[in-house]
C-alpha cells in the first residue's frame, strides 16, 4: 500500500514536470513569434512643431445696428468706412481682432499673454466655419500661400490635411503662418493648440 502510494506520487511528479517542459517550450515559441519593435525615424523625433491659436473664419468689427445673424452682402460699408470684400454673417457681443495675430510678434505676444491681450471689439463678422489655424514658423520650413501639408494636433491620432493662406513678413528667421483646416472642434475657438508638421 506505501509502495503503491509512493509509485503515484512519482508519477504525479513527472507528469507535472512533463507539463510544464511543454509549456516552457510553448512560451519560448510565442515570444520568439513577436515581432521586434518598430523603430520611430530619427526625422519623427525633430519635426517641426508648430505652436498657435485656432479660430474659425471670423474677424471682429464695430457694433452695427443689426439684429444677431444679420447676413451682411459683400460691399457693405462698415462704420469704419471700410466695405465687406464679401458677404458675412454679423453677430454682437465682444470679439477679438484677428489682426492682433498678422505678425509673428503679435502671435508670440497672444501665446504668451492669452487672448486677453488682443484687442477687443464689438461684434463678428463670421465668413465661414471651417478653421484657421495661426501659428509660428520657422522660415527654413519654407511654408508658403498655397502649400499643403498635413499637421497631426495633440491628442489626435491621424494628421489633418492644411492648407497655407498666408505667411506674415519674417522677423528673426519666424513668421506667423495661416493654415486653413479641414477639420476642427467647435469648442476650439481661441484655442492654443500645438502641431507636428508632418509632411
Amino acid at each position: 500500500m506505501g509502495r503503491s502510494r509512493h509509485y503515484f506520487r512519482l508519477l504525479s511528479v513527472l507528469t507535472f514536470l512533463c507539463l510544464a517542459a511543454y509549456a516552457v517550450d510553448g512560451l519560448r515559441d510565442a515570444l520568439a513569434s513577436i515581432p521586434e519593435p518598430t523603430a520611430v525615424p530619427a526625422m519623427a523625433a525633430s519635426a517641426p512643431v508648430l505652436r498657435g491659436l485656432v479660430l474659425r473664419d471670423e474677424e471682429s468689427c464695430p457694433v452695427l445696428d443689426k439684429a444677431d445673424g444679420a447676413r451682411l452682402r459683400a460691399g457693405t460699408k462698415l462704420p469704419n468706412g471700410r466695405r465687406l470684400g464679401r458677404s458675412a454673417l454679423y453677430v454682437s457681443g465682444t470679439a477679438v481682432s484677428l489682426k492682433a495675430c498678422e505678425s509673428a510678434s503679435a502671435l508670440r505676444t497672444v501665446l504668451r499673454e492669452g487672448v486677453a491681450a488682443m484687442e477687443k471689439q464689438g461684434g463678428r463678422l463670421i465668413y465661414g466655419y471651417d478653421w484657421r489655424f495661426q501659428a509660428l514658423a520657422d522660415d527654413a520650413w519654407g511654408l508658403r500661400p498655397g502649400s499643403v501639408v498635413k499637421l497631426r494636433f495633440e491628442d489626435e491620432v491621424n494628421p489633418w490635411r492644411a492648407e497655407v493662406i498666408a505667411v506674415s513678413e519674417s522677423e528673426d528667421g519666424v513668421r506667423a503662418v495661416t493654415f486653413r483646416l479641414t477639420t476642427g472642434y467647435d469648442y476650439w475657438n481661441w484655442q492654443t493648440a500645438t502641431a507636428v508638421l508632418v509632411e
